[in-house]
């Protein structure tokens, strides 16, 4: 007996058997459907509400955090905005994001996201 053939039969027994017990307890069985999914449900009622649901799954002090706050302030609207962060590759050195070369990469880097 192939492997096909094996899922077929367990599919067949498993889904056969629930078919004939569905139809022999039809009442049965719509009542506790209902009583099981009401349990269920009786679980998202009980479930914590966060204020700002970023602040629960971002890290303290991460940069995105203060960016949005910075954009808050800046752009204050109901949609929102998109920003980027650029760093520094090298922080020991007395590099810049504000020169010329930097910023072309930096657009650069931001137009192949948008092609992309």
């Amino acid at each position: 007996m192939s492997i096909q053939e094996k899922v077929e039969y367990f599919f067949h027994t498993v889904f056969g058997k629930w078919g004939l017990i569905v139809s022999n307890h039809t009442c049965k069985v719509f009542w506790l459907s209902i009583l099981f999914f009401v349990a269920l449900s009786g679980g998202m009622a009980m479930r914590k509400n966060f204020e700002d649901e970023q602040l629960v799954w971002t890290p303290t002090g991460n940069p995105s955090l203060k960016s949005r706050d910075k954009g808050s302030e800046m752009f204050p609207s109901k949609g929102g905005f998109v920003s980027m962060i650029a760093e520094v590759k090298d922080p020991e050195s007395d590099a810049s994001v504000i020169n010329l070369a930097l910023l072309q990469e930096v657009k650069g880097f931001s137009d192949a996201l948008q092609t992309s």
